[in-house]
């Protein structure tokens, strides 16, 4: 019995120990695995730092953007000219002409490949819509109303000079009034004008609504009449004669 008693306790005393023992050894295995797997950790992330820095592409200068646009202006308008039976050399030659007289004027965001083919078919004839709206409007910056809205490009010189005139004797009646059209270049079409001035006199009784927007050009963008010309596609049976 007292030989059993002392085995027994014997053994009980063996397991706590293998307990101990292989309790610690899982402890260490788990802190060592852990250490090890925050160190991979780290090291991961310090080389995607590593390779982000040393691989990454160098910015691209402004001036090979604008290339960028332009040699794809290029080409989309040429591709509509060739639709229209004319080569890709004319296209270019034109292009070249005019940016030179009128930078910035050709711009696909404002008018569509097709449109500009038209316009610049005829390098006199866009001349002559220039000069007739500087006619018009003396003080005016003609590149910039036309830059903005080049599907006035698009009407007869008739229609053109029409709507011009229409829009003098509107903003006559205010003076200073006509430096309008170059705040606000879209209000060249009568239409666009007409019905600014009807929606700031029904937000704003009892005010002139020329004056209102000589002192603050800005407020039709918070009425929700900003600009109108936000696509090429917008308004083009507006340029019909």
């Amino acid at each position: 019995m007292l030989l059993h008693s002392i085995h027994k306790a014997s053994l009980g005393a063996c397991l706590d120990n293998a307990r101990r023992t292989y309790g610690n050894v899982r402890t260490h295995r788990r802190v060592a695995c852990g250490s090890l797997e925050q160190r991979f950790k780290e090291s991961y992330t310090m080389s995607q730092v590593y390779i982000s820095e040393k691989d990454r592409p160098k910015p691209i200068p402004a001036d090979e953007h604008e290339n960028r646009r332009r040699r794809k202006q290029l080409l989309e308008i040429a591709e509509a000219a060739k639709r229209k039976g004319i080569k890709m050399e004319v296209v270019e030659k034109k292009l070249t002409e005019i940016e030179t007289v009128l930078p910035g004027l050709v711009n696909l965001h404002r008018a569509k490949a097709s449109d500009w083919v038209t316009i610049i078919s005829d390098i006199d004839l866009l001349a002559t819509k220039i000069i007739l709206l500087k006619d018009v409007f003396p003080n005016a910056n003609v590149l910039k109303i036309f830059s903005d809205q080049p599907r006035l490009l698009l009407l007869s010189t008739d229609r053109l000079k029409t709507d011009a005139q229409q829009v003098k004797k509107m903003l006559s009646t205010v003076e200073g009034a006509e430096s309008l059209v170059d705040a606000i270049p879209s209000f060249m079409d009568p239409r666009n004008l007409e019905r600014a001035v009807a929606e700031i006199q029904a937000s704003f009784p009892g005010n002139m609504p020329l004056e209102l927007l000589l002192r603050h050009p800005d407020i039709l963008n918070n009425l929700g009449e900003s600009s109108i010309e936000d696509s090429a596609e917008y308004g083009e049976l507006s340029t019909k004669d």
